[in-house]
């Protein structure tokens, strides 16, 4: 049976609009078992032994818009391990929500708990390619392990499958904590992560328009790179390239091959070792260019060469941690780096900065639902839905009661 049917258990997952400066339209919400206790509580999802586990692998996490289930979501299951000790379990999924509102909370709803589901097709409407709009050129989460994974185990979320390869340098780059998922630490000792050439994001600068990314720094040095490419024939550096000095400044820039570049510096010290979301609309001017570092715009205290007519080099391959196999590593922490092919509205990247830095009061999971879904036998339309709103994780005390209702061509009756 198609989703929902037979589907057993579901958790409300709710964005509040006081956190929406505006209305926002296909947005990729992620989480991980970070964000709620409910996770990882006994009797929840990643409790394997326990009364409403997901399955391994998440193969019977599905979303929708509704508590009903009938309007699916696209989702991207990046991590699903469960544990006897349900604290050591692991979740982290990504789902395109298709509206976001600025003046009312919304609510999506997370369904598991069908015993033999696999995950819709990568490509499938609802599968791990359609969990990020069309907007975006590569999506790398970096929740493998880069010291075992071999080429391409950096897996790009995205259809355009950038996948990266974990470069050695004197060290191998490290799986860290971040706060939402996991990210690699880089000792900038030369490890990197090479990304291959990004040829579909065109060939002039106006091609690729938003950076984005969690990255943490606590060693100074001078200028390094935290997303780069390699060089090309006549030596410039080519496309983004972001990284610190040793006050702690933060610098963007891009240089084509014909010696164009923009150069946006702001002395914000951001070499405390805190986690950072740094997002970067990138203009055909300084001027039009926008840095924003935990969803502030940050000044811009340096701008050189302010014109961007040149065209760029995008076949040149794209690395994570350093702009060409060992040169300018820095000893840094990435995670979550998002490249996309539009300029974000300002209501996009604040949203982004504050899921992904799980800012306090951004999001919010309700209990957990024992749901019945089945066909009614006299009538292929309709489904029975019995809902036990007190077999939840953390309502065991609370008075026994059952909510049944029939869903008829989506008309509900009592």
């Amino acid at each position: 049976m198609a989703f929902p049917v037979e589907w057993l258990h579901r958790i409300p997952v709710t964005i509040a609009a006081s956190h929406i400066t505006a209305t926002l339209t296909n947005f990729t919400l992620v989480f991980d078992q970070q964000y709620t206790a409910t996770l990882t509580a006994v009797d929840g999802p990643l409790d394997a032994d326990g009364a409403r586990p997901m399955l391994n692998g998440g193969g019977d996490i599905r979303f929708s818009s509704d508590e009903a289930g009938d309007t699916q979501l696209a989702c991207d299951v990046r991590a699903a391990v469960t544990d006897n000790t349900p604290a050591n379990g692991r979740l982290e999924v990504a789902v395109k929500v298709p509206s976001i509102s600025s003046s009312v909370d919304t609510t999506v709803y997370m369904w598991w708990g069908k015993t033999g589901e696999s995950q819709p097709a990568v490509d499938g409407t609802f599968g791990q390619y359609n969990a990020y709009d069309a907007n975006h050129r590569a999506v790398w989460p970096l929740t493998e392990d880069p010291t075992t994974g071999g080429a391409g185990a950096m897996t790009d979320r995205t259809s355009n499958q950038h996948n990266g390869t974990s470069l050695e340098g004197t060290t191998w780059p490290q799986t860290s904590d971040a706060p939402m998922g996991r990210g690699v630490d880089f000792a900038g000792d030369g490890g990197c992560i090479k990304c291959g050439t990004l040829g579909d994001f065109g060939s002039s600068v106006a091609d690729q328009q938003h950076f984005s990314f969690l990255w943490k720094c606590a060693a100074a040095t001078s200028v390094k790179r935290v997303i780069g490419s390699a060089t090309n024939a006549d030596g410039t550096v080519v496309n983004i390239t972001t990284g610190r000095n040793n006050s702690g400044d933060f610098e963007a820039q891009v240089k084509g091959s014909s010696g164009q570049k923009l150069f946006v510096t702001d002395a914000g010290g951001y070499n405390s070792g805190a986690w950072r979301h740094v997002s970067i609309n990138v203009g055909a001017t300084a001027a039009a260019s926008v840095i924003k570092i935990d969803a502030a715009t940050v000044a811009k205290t340096a701008v050189v060469d302010t014109s961007i007519t040149g065209a760029t080099d995008l076949e040149n391959e794209w690395f994570l941690g350093a702009n060409a196999v060992a040169t300018a590593t820095l000893a840094q922490s990435l995670a979550e780096v998002r490249l996309e092919k539009v300029a974000r509205t300002d209501a996009w990247r604040v949203a982004a900065a504050k899921n992904l830095l799980n800012t306090s009061g951004f999001m919010s999971f309700g209990s957990i639902e024992n749901v019945s879904i089945s066909v009614d036998a006299g009538n292929a339309d309709t489904l029975s839905d019995v809902i036990d709103p007190t077999a939840t994780a953390s309502s065991s005390d609370e008075a026994a009661g059952l909510l049944s209702i029939s869903l008829i061509r989506g008309i509900v009756r009592p």
